[in-house]
């Protein structure tokens, strides 16, 4: 898989994202509350996916472990896709937690 290849559902998930907000004749954001409300809808949306991710990656890994019958080489497949899980448990808390930061960053300024 190339580069791009992984990177492009990302990137079409944030035009799909940001698409309503540049077709809009004025802008949705008229304040740090706006900003804030925006940031909260959409890291929501990205902690639920990393959630799901993270379920679903855990799982996996658990269902490789425990078919792997010793063979090393599929013992190291099993860790790193429960290493994978255990970040995408990170993302979706940082996620989770990221709209107080920029609640806490914006409210100071003000």
């Amino acid at each position: 898989m190339t580069k791009f290849q992984k990177i492009f559902p990302l990137l079409l998930l944030g035009l799909i994202v940001v698409s309503p907000i540049l077709a809009a004749e004025e802008s949705p954001i008229k304040s740090a509350d706006d900003i804030i409300k925006f940031s909260r809808a959409i890291l929501s949306w990205v902690s639920t996916i990393f959630w799901i991710a993270a379920g679903i990656a855990t799982l996996y890994g658990g269902f490789l472990y425990m078919t792997a019958a010793g063979d090393s080489e599929k013992v190291g497949k099993a860790k790193k896709q429960i290493l994978y899980a255990v970040i995408a448990i990170v993302v979706g808390l940082m996620a989770k937690g990221a709209p107080a930061l920029i609640e806490s960053l914006l409210k100071a300024r003000a």
